[in-house]
């Protein structure tokens, strides 16, 4: 999904996440219709979300890399208030490899981390919660070059086993080079969505700064225009 800063393409990840209760819609995920009002439904349903703000939404700085990661799951590894380490620390280690963070580095800090190591921390924090629907807002905003292609090729494994990926992003390439489906948005609405290897650069760019009313198809806040989310 591309659209400009306040295109209101961000909205819509947003309300798929269940963070604008002031949406009133409904996603069909895998052909279950789900309630989007809430994060807790959004949870409940199987939506993991990551924020563009890794530092203010993303991750807690001050706490350990390993902490970071398994936060979001911390009820899986207690039992009667007591937390089993060692369950922890092997999902820990499982999610640092498959996001390539050294797993030496799981004790430190994670302010101690490049930019691209701490979205990586992010990604994997949301990935700990084996979504049926990951959203992505900004996934490489501020990321390396060389921390970007790493986390394109986890994020390609992981669509390529089943997982669903929507994601949001202002930088065209990114959008060209990841996306499978490509939705671009303009002034809260909807121009084109189209396969990939069906729309180029110029036409990107065309969408997003200019639109074209002739092809839009509804508010991005999909209200009567249910979304569905699945694989085949």
């Amino acid at each position: 999904m591309v659209g400009q800063l306040g295109s209101g393409a961000e909205v819509l990840v947003e309300a798929l996440a269940g963070l604008r209760g002031d949406i009133s819609s409904s996603v069909m995920l895998d052909g279950q219709t789900v309630r989007l009002d809430s994060v807790r439904n959004s949870l409940r349903a199987g939506i993991g979300y990551v924020a563009e703000d890794r530092a203010d939404k993303g991750v807690f700085l001050d706490a350990p890399i390993a902490i970071n990661i398994t936060s979001s799951v911390m009820a899986k590894f207690s039992r009667a208030g007591v937390m089993r380490r060692a369950g922890e620390q092997e999902e820990a280690r499982r999610l640092a490899s498959m996001f390539t963070i050294d797993p030496k580095r799981l004790p430190h800090e994670v302010s101690t981390l490049s930019g691209g190591n701490q979205q990586k921390v992010s990604l994997a924090k949301a990935v700990a919660l084996s979504p049926r629907l990951l959203l992505l807002n900004e996934p490489t905003r501020g990321v390396d070059i060389g921390a970007r292609s790493e986390i394109y090729g986890t994020l390609r494994r992981m669509a390529d086993e089943g997982l669903s990926i929507v994601f949001y992003s202002t930088d065209l390439e990114e959008i060209l080079e990841l996306a499978d489906t490509v939705l671009t948005v303009f002034r809260g609405r909807m121009v084109r969505q189209k396969p990939r290897f069906e729309i180029d650069g110029d036409t990107l760019l065309h969408d997003i700064v200019a639109g074209d009313g002739s092809t839009s198809h509804g508010r991005v806040s999909f209200r009567n225009h249910p979304m569905e989310v699945g694989n085949a």
